[in-house]
């Protein structure tokens, strides 16, 4: 939650499969207070950028070589791909909740939610625009 902003964001079916998958091979937390973080490190520490080390975009960029991929090569590349595509689905604020993004927009203000079904609209709409309709 980098901007304090509660993300909330639909899990594709495939998505909530592979941490089915993931939790029983999940390495046990260096530190207590990793303990509820989904993805940790082989060594049981969590992903989060430490000063100017990050270790999640490292490893993306050894994925992305061994599967012959130039560029983009990291991480936060995801995060604009997804922001880019899901505001052709012609709902800007839904992407925008998904993404956590803060506004100074007055609306902000008054608006109390972003419905569920907003959300997997986009959420569909990028889904479709990876694997094909």
């Amino acid at each position: 939650m980098k901007t304090g902003i509660e993300r909330r964001v639909p899990l594709w079916p495939e998505t909530i499969q592979a941490i089915r998958e993931w939790l029983p091979l999940r390495p046990s937390p260096k530190q207590k207070t990793d303990a509820p973080l989904l993805f940790l490190t082989g060594l049981g520490n969590t992903w989060q950028r430490k000063r100017n080390d990050s270790p999640i975009t490292k490893e993306f960029s050894k994925v992305c070589q061994s599967l012959g991929i130039t560029a983009p090569k990291t991480f936060y590349s995801l995060r604009r791909t997804f922001q880019n595509v899901a505001e052709e689905s012609k709902d800007f604020l839904a992407a925008r909740a998904i993404m956590g993004h803060a506004s100074a927009d007055v609306s902000e203000f008054y608006r109390e939610r972003v419905s569920e079904s907003r959300l997997w609209t986009v959420t569909e709409f990028v889904r479709g625009w990876l694997f094909g309709k």
